[in-house]
């Protein structure tokens, strides 16, 4: 009468996933079988499981497998990391964002690029915290290609939290922030603490 449980599906989906994950690592008389990891991360994938969507995505982003549809792999490539950022799993939001953002296996589209970002940069990832910290504080990337109404105090806090992760980029851009009360309350001593940080990572 019922179909599978949550948990007897999450339970397939493991055994599906370690299936891929032991074709990847292969034998030593055969080595990796990449499309044999393949098919069971699909398998998962099509069961629901972002990191299977994700595993996969990053099969044809590598070239590790062919599409024999298209040669390059950006299509299905596309199509599965965008599976996996649906399904919630923060790195394919941040690539996801990143092929919106430059065009790889879909038309650019800033707007994409800017909601998956976010996503990413919500769930804790810190390049993308640090790229929304850079571009909501000057309201232009680097290279132009993406724009949003200037906020110092966005961007400040996206830095913060990057920061707050470690990384030493973002630490060195606190402790400029705090010193000039930039997005933020004026705070030597913040200052101070936050230049030591990213001394200490060999930025500045």
């Amino acid at each position: 009468l019922y179909g599978p449980t949550l948990s007897e599906r999450a339970a397939k989906n493991d055994e599906l996933f370690s299936q891929g994950q032991t074709a990847i690592v292969g034998t030593e008389a055969k080595g990796p079988d990449y499309e044999k990891a393949a098919e069971m991360y699909e398998r998962s994938a099509r069961n629901g499981s972002a990191e299977g969507a994700y595993a996969l995505a990053a099969l044809y982003r590598d070239l590790l497998v062919k599409d024999k549809d298209d040669g390059s792999g950006r299509a299905k490539t596309f199509f599965w990391m965008r599976e996996a950022a649906i399904a919630g799993h923060v790195r394919a939001q941040y690539e996801l964002a990143v092929f919106y953002y430059e065009g790889k296996g879909v038309e650019p589209n800033s707007e994409e690029a800017l909601r998956w970002l976010e996503s990413a940069a919500e769930g804790n990832h810190v390049l993308a915290q640090r790229f929304l910290g850079a571009l909501y504080l000057n309201g232009v990337n680097a290279d132009g290609k993406m724009a949003v109404k200037p906020d110092a105090r966005k961007g400040a806090a996206w830095y913060l939290r990057a920061a707050m992760n470690d990384d030493g980029p973002s630490q060195a851009v606190m402790g400029s922030l705090y010193m000039t009360g930039k997005g933020i309350e004026r705070d030597s001593i913040q200052a101070i603490k936050w230049n030591k940080l990213a001394a200490a990572k060999g930025q500045s």
